[in-house]
């Protein structure tokens, strides 16, 4: 699978899906959204993500339940590294300067910043 940047609401779906201790019919995930969108957007949504590798579809009765193929921390491991090189070969600096930006304004992902470089050095 090559790297993916979701959109927005695929990666609520995701959130939802990987929150959840079972794998979940399209009006389950419907009624968790936080915004409102029509079960046939979130239904063609999450058939997308099945053929895009990231949900699989469970039988269930005459009706399917979903679940995602790999957890959070795997699909970050895949997935992120890919994006923040094909981001900063791109945009160099501006990306490495915009992430700062967006990061600095909560004191704790600075610290996270701060012990996970002091982790690796």
């Amino acid at each position: 699978m090559k790297s993916l940047v979701l959109g927005k609401l695929e990666q609520e779906i995701l959130s939802i899906l990987w929150a959840s201790k079972k794998p979940l019919p399209v009006r389950a995930v419907l009624q968790k959204s936080k915004a409102e969108h029509a079960y046939t957007t979130v239904m063609t949504v999450m058939g997308r993500m099945v053929k895009k590798g990231i949900l699989k579809r469970i039988k269930n009765g005459k009706s399917f339940d979903y679940t995602y193929t790999q957890n959070k921390k795997e699909y970050a491991n895949i997935h992120l590294g890919s994006i923040y090189d094909s981001l900063v070969n791109t945009y160099g600096e501006l990306a490495i300067s915009q992430f700062i930006d967006s990061v600095k304004e909560d004191r704790n992902n600075l610290k996270l910043i701060e012990e996970y470089l002091t982790k690796n050095e």
